[in-house]
């Protein structure tokens, strides 16, 4: 009985074809995990941006207040619409003083925060703009991409009506509390929930 040694080629040639089909499916898997991890990554980055923009839309805020007999540094809030492809959306503006810290440092600034439209179908990118009152320093921030709508809600007790506004004038007085929304599919979680900040001294 003879033994032999070796494959023959037909041998050889299926083992390569099993081999490249497993190298391919392993690849492609691989691939897949690949992508997928660079997908939650990008996920957590965006929360973790929003949740960065709320803290501190939250903080500047909170820090409203007014200067007695200076009404261009009074609390305003315009109550704004855009027409876009998708129909009409809030475009509301916002423009306030605060104590808070800001990119232009510590102590006084004013804090103008609107939609800018980007050229894009989902709509605007959320810039809050920042002048310091001791050194005239400015300073810009783009806070939220793809934003279809801003709306700020004003609330008060004033004016004979207890309830929400839509827009605010009136210089010698802050509300009770503000409340700002934003819309568009593409805006992170943390930045779709509402904004609520009761202001010291508003009515």
């Amino acid at each position: 009985m003879t033994s032999r040694r070796g494959m023959t080629l037909l041998e050889l040639t299926v083992a390569l074809a099993v081999g490249g089909m497993a190298v391919l499916i392993g690849g492609g898997t691989i691939a897949e995990l690949t992508d997928r991890r660079a997908a939650e990554h990008a996920e957590r980055d965006a929360i973790g941006r929003s949740l960065t923009a709320r803290r501190s839309l939250e903080a500047w805020l909170s820090g409203a207040r007014l200067v007695p007999g200076d009404p261009r540094l009074a609390l305003r809030g315009t109550d704004g619409v855009r027409t876009t492809p998708f129909g009409r959306v809030d475009d509301d503006r916002l423009a306030f003083l605060t104590d808070a810290a800001t990119p232009v440092g510590d102590g006084p600034a004013t804090v103008s925060i609107a939609l800018i439209p980007d050229g894009t179908a989902e709509g605007a990118t959320l810039e809050v703009r920042f002048r310091s009152l001791r050194t005239g320093d400015t300073a810009s921030a783009m806070l939220a991409p793809n934003v279809s709508g801003f709306d700020v809600q004003y609330f008060t007790r004033a004016f004979g009506v207890t309830g929400w506004r839509d827009d605010w004038d009136a210089p010698g007085l802050l509300p009770g509390a503000l409340q700002l929304r934003l819309a568009g599919d593409a805006v992170a979680a943390p930045l779709r929930l509402p904004i609520t900040i009761p202001l010291a001294n508003g009515r």
